[in-house]
Formats: C-alpha cells, structure tokens, sequence
C-alpha cells in the first residue's frame, strides 16, 4: 500500500471547513510558504498465516521472537523489514523453522498486526 502523505501549513484566515470560494477570491489569497510531501511505502497485515494456521511470533520454537519472526513474514513479503507488529493466543500458530511446526493450546502466540515497510 502506498500511502502519500502531504502536509501544508494553512495561512491565517483560511479554515479548512471553509465554504468553497470563487476563483476570483482564490486568486487573492496568499499562498502557503512550503508544503512538505513525504511517500511512505507500507502495508498491514492484520492476522497473517503460514502453513494453513497463523504465524508464530517465533521463528523457531522458543527462539527468534517477536521483531525476527515479524521480519522475516515481511522479508518473503517483498519489505526489507518491520517496523510495528503485535501478538495475541490464537490456541494454534505455525512456527516456521523446525521440527515441531504447529504450537496448540492457550501458550501459543501468533503475530498480529504486523506492518511491514522500506
């Protein structure tokens, strides 16, 4: 998702919830100093899943949580990394590397809301 965010100083009695006015007063108006105009490339997964379940916050079993296993789901993504995520207990999540793939039962965590960015 690409978002483009701009923002512009407003100049002194002009209010953003103002009626529209006609072009002849638009012209009169002062226009504002500088606008800033930041791209921010980024995306939201709000629950993801790997391997028919969601997606362990660990990489491998008890090792490589939280920020590792948020990274690598935004690596195979196609981001260089992540930037925010979050975990809840699912009951069942996939852990990636090793032999035990699946955690079942009320310890589990998988990630949640995890957002990906350049």
């Amino acid at each position: 998702m690409r978002k483009l965010l701009v923002s512009v100083p407003l100049t002194l009695g002009i209010a953003l919830a103002a009626p529209p006015a006609s072009q002849a007063m638009m012209a009169r108006l002062p226009l504002p100093v500088a606008a800033h105009v930041i791209l921010v490339d980024y995306d939201i997964y709000n629950e993801p899943r790997e391997g028919g379940a969601p997606l362990d916050w660990c990489v491998s079993y008890a090792h490589d949580c939280g920020w590792p296993a948020a990274n690598r789901f935004c690596r195979q993504m196609g981001f260089p990394r992540a930037t925010k995520w979050g975990v809840y207990h699912p009951g069942e999540s996939y852990v990636p590397l090793g032999n035990n793939h699946y955690c079942r039962g009320p310890q589990c965590k998988a990630l949640r809301d995890v957002e990906c960015s350049y």
